[in-house]
């Protein structure tokens, strides 16, 4: 507890540097706009996850440049990498085929259009064969880019592929646009040793860079775009690395190192695979006579080990990418619950998690109460400040009677109370707090409204 108290102080001095009404304006367009989101649409998204680490991709591999859209690579409710396009003589490939069904990996095929390479020399479609595969590393919080090109003519080709890189550090609340952003400084994007590096010292007290990393040197950079001259003798192919790192670290710890390495891609993959196969070996089997429902469960705890986050070392389920990767007390229980029959320890992780936030005090700004269950966490910038009340903020009516209902069902399938015991306190305080705070009026009923002049309740 004197951890989470320290927390709380820090965030209460930060916050007091915000007027009481900005603060409630600020709470009221964050919990009131009945959206998620007012980016454009990200439902065509290919999206790969591992641990707190997630990428989201337009289906043919790139992060549109322009702005308002939630593409990008994001780790602790930060957008570290905006942009990010591929070109083949200024042009775009032409995408075959894309898939990440393995969560951690996507690959992306595809082709090259026309395209004009100097004055009266052009290369015909589909003479150029393109591999995209990417790879996240979530424990080292990597990226890795493998881009393989092969030349399927009788001729050799020449062509300069352009990679263009963004950064600019947005917390996840002003990528939905529900809040400005940037309380910090970014700092201008540099080269160094053919490493580009993108640098933003927080609001927060938190230094946030990206370095980027290409296996040969750029032949020429323009600013944050690299050109490479790839020579592809008939029938041969090119391959080119290209590894991102996110480093965080507070701004009073010198080492926030460019220099931090990232591991072989062929470990990376053999280590992901083998912790997603071993998770879902240790889950409840279940065989049918159709290929189809079995197939089904498979991806679907697969999907479910990729949604897998933690804080510190305590580990839940996200409610969803990319606007809910955190902790959320409903949805944590609501899967908890329903994979019971799969796993019961997912229900004790859970139920752990939850009750180390479980409120303390009453406190309008969060909405917390002695005894609440969370409704959400956030660990980004815009929380760290205080700006936001989601460090965490307790803004529900269900969770804490969910939270009981949990109790409950993992007794039943485990016919075990040692988890009871060992959290007794907290069930007391939840059962006090909808007696005493949940049915305020002693209608018998749990009722809820935000301290937000607007509502919000959720």
């Amino acid at each position: 507890m004197p951890k989470r108290q320290q927390t709380a102080q820090q965030i209460k001095n930060r916050g007091e540097a915000l007027s009481a009404k900005e603060k409630q304006k600020r709470k009221e367009r964050v919990l009131t706009q009945g959206t998620a989101s007012f980016t454009s649409s990200i439902a065509d998204a290919i999206v790969i996850k591992n641990q707190n680490v997630f990428f989201l991709t337009t289906p043919d591999g790139n992060v549109p440049l322009k702005k308002n859209h939630g593409y990008g690579l994001y780790y602790h409710d930060c957008r570290y990498l905006s942009g990010y396009t591929l070109r083949l003589a200024d042009a775009k490939p032409n995408v075959l085929i894309s898939d990440a069904a393995q969560g951690f990996r996507a690959i992306f095929d595809m082709t090259n259009n026309e395209i004009q390479v100097d004055e009266g020399r052009h290369i015909p479609k589909d003479d150029i064969g393109i591999t995209w595969e990417r790879v996240l590393d979530g424990a080292q919080c990597a990226l890795y880019d493998v881009l393989r090109f092969q030349n399927y003519a009788l001729e050799p080709i020449q062509f300069h592929l352009s990679l263009a890189f963004q950064a600019e550090f947005e917390d996840i609340f002003a990528i939905r646009g529900l809040l400005p952003g940037h309380p910090g400084k970014l700092e201008p994007p540099a080269w160094q040793d053919d490493v580009l590096t993108f640098a933003y010292h927080g609001g927060d007290g938190l230094d946030r860079r990206l370095t980027i990393h290409c296996s040969q040197a750029p032949d020429r950079v323009d600013d944050t775009l690299a050109y490479f001259q790839v020579r592809l003798p008939p029938q041969k192919s090119h391959r080119l690395m290209i590894t991102l790192i996110i480093h965080e670290a507070p701004s009073s710890v010198q080492t926030v190192s460019s220099g931090k390495q990232a591991r072989k891609l062929e470990q990376v993959k053999s280590v992901q695979q083998q912790a997603a196969d071993a998770w879902v070996g240790e889950k409840t089997s279940v065989q049918s006579d159709s290929l189809l429902l079995n197939a089904t469960i498979a991806r679907s705890l697969r999907d479910l080990h990729m949604l897998r986050t933690s804080i510190g070392e305590q580990r839940f389920f996200a409610a969803g990418v990319p606007w809910f990767v955190t902790l959320f007390g409903r949805d944590s229980i609501i899967t908890a619950m329903q994979t019971l029959a799969f796993n019961p320890e997912i229900a004790a992780e859970t139920l752990r998690v939850l009750a180390r936030y479980q409120g303390e005090r009453v406190d309008a700004w969060r909405d917390e109460q002695p005894g609440k269950i969370l409704h959400e966490l956030r660990v980004g910038e815009l929380a760290r400040l205080g700006e936001i009340p989601h460090l965490p903020y307790y803004g529900t009516i269900d969770a804490t009677p969910l939270f009981l209902s949990l109790f409950v069902r993992h007794a039943g399938w485990t016919g075990d109370l040692t988890l009871f015991n060992e959290l007794r306190s907290n069930v007391e305080r939840g059962l006090e707090w909808i007696d005493r705070y949940g049915d305020s009026n002693g209608d018998g009923y749990v009722e809820y409204q935000s301290a937000s002049e607007k509502g919000g309740d959720v």
